[in-house]
């Protein structure tokens, strides 16, 4: 893999050659990863013994009973992993959305949820619709407090257009006994050892029926009992979701990716200029599992109309180890995959994580024919993020209009 430079001297696209696939190089070791939101941390000298977290793309109660959860991790275990699930389409009488990233994972002290989601359109027909073009809620709990942040794009009520400030539990639109919609929903439910949070982006009520859109919850119980659970064995942790593992090209480092958003592709980067591109992956090993990387992607140019499904992660390295990374925050990672619904493809990604609010992220990503593909080949698709220029110290920056690409070291 070679960076090539525009006139600024800043790396602006990555493009996937065979020389770097033979590449080794020696593990660093683990971290502890952790959220950058908001909130007021409570300073604690003690470490987290049990972990607890769920996240979902849309939630519904009807007013006699009944309702689901849709996209939904379920609980995560009190000992700690991880729980995903993929990309997917929802539809139901009461509302309708694209499912990008669920997920929760808790260890290393500390525990994370993410939920992004996309063309949402609630109470279709009734005179309270409401619409998003896009809707993000993330939540994050350690020994030092709890964080949360959401993030709602193009929202509309009745076909009339909201804005929506970021605060906490703001009500956007509400007729007293119809109807409420309340954006950045956060419930602060920490109480003694224990620091826990929910996030809702959007929870909306009409006439009795509830929905929470982008859901996700965090905690953990900072009690003293220990620091967590070990790691390079089993040590009780549970994972779930995208696939079973493989053995990778490479050896990973200890950590995995998840993201969930969208961009206008760089035009002069990509094979559609300023297309509106959404997607969503996991990608790289488990805690408990360290040698197996494993995950799923999903890209969508909306205006090139084309969709991408990396049905399986294959290979997952540091950038590193190839290009200049000085805050070791980007991966690059790989597999095979469906173009356009047809097997037989290849895609190469580069993802890295600049903190949060996730504005500086960089999604890249290239498809091939062939799996293995001819990297003598141009590629059929690429889709890149890269900005013009960038801070000295995150030198592969990308522009991401809405979400978060966030690296999970174990």
């Amino acid at each position: 893999m070679n960076l090539i430079h525009i006139g600024s001297g800043i790396s602006s696209r990555i493009a996937t050659v065979t020389a770097v696939l033979v590449l080794s190089f020696v593990m660093l070791g683990p971290g502890v990863s952790a959220y950058a939101g908001g909130g007021t941390p409570t300073p604690s000298p003690t470490s987290a013994g049990s972990y607890g977290g769920r996240a979902w793309a849309l939630g519904i109660q009807l007013p006699l009973g009944g309702g689901g959860t849709y996209a939904d991790t379920g609980d995560l275990p009190s000992s700690g992993g991880a729980l995903f699930t993929d990309y997917g389409t929802i539809s139901t009488g009461v509302g309708d959305v694209s499912s990008w990233l669920t997920y929760t994972r808790g260890f290393s002290d500390t525990a994370r949820s993410e939920a992004a989601t996309s063309d949402l359109t609630l109470f279709p027909g009734s005179l309270f619709e409401v619409g998003a073009s896009f809707v993000y809620a993330g939540s994050g709990a350690g020994c030092d407090g709890v964080s949360g942040a959401s993030e709602i794009f193009d929202l509309t009520i009745g076909g009339v257009t909201f804005g929506v400030s970021g605060a906490p539990n703001e009500v956007i639109y509400e007729v007293p006994g119809v109807f409420s919609l309340i954006a950045n929903e956060q419930t602060d439910s920490s109480s003694g050892s224990v620091h826990a949070i929910t996030v809702n982006a959007l929870h909306a009520w009409l006439q009795g029926t509830d929905v929470t859109v982008s859901h996700a919850a965090s905690s953990v119980d900072c009690g003293g009992i220990g620091g967590g659970l070990p790691f390079g064995s089993s040590g009780g942790m549970f994972t779930r979701g995208s696939g079973g593992g493989i053995q990778p090209t490479h050896a990973p480092p200890a950590d995995f990716m998840t993201g969930g958003g969208f961009f206008f592709a760089n035009p002069a980067l990509s094979t559609c200029p300023n297309a509106h591109v959404n997607f969503g992956f996991n990608a790289g090993p488990r805690p408990g599992n360290p040698t197996d990387v494993k995950g799923h992607l999903n890209v969508i140019d909306h205006d090139c109309n084309h969709h991408l499904d990396g049905t399986d992660v294959t290979d997952y390295f540091r950038f590193s180890a190839v290009g200049n990374d000085p805050q070791d925050v980007c991966r690059i990672w790989a597999g095979p995959a469906k173009w356009d619904g047809v097997t037989g493809y290849h895609y190469d990604a580069v993802t890295c994580d600049y903190g949060e609010p996730g504005r500086y992220d960089r999604f890249h990503v290239e498809v091939r024919f062939g799996n293995p593909p001819n990297y003598q080949n141009p590629a059929v698709y690429v889709a890149d993020n890269a900005r013009g220029t960038c801070p000295s110290n995150m030198p592969n920056c990308g522009d991401l209009t809405g979400g978060n690409i966030q690296l999970h070291r174990f």
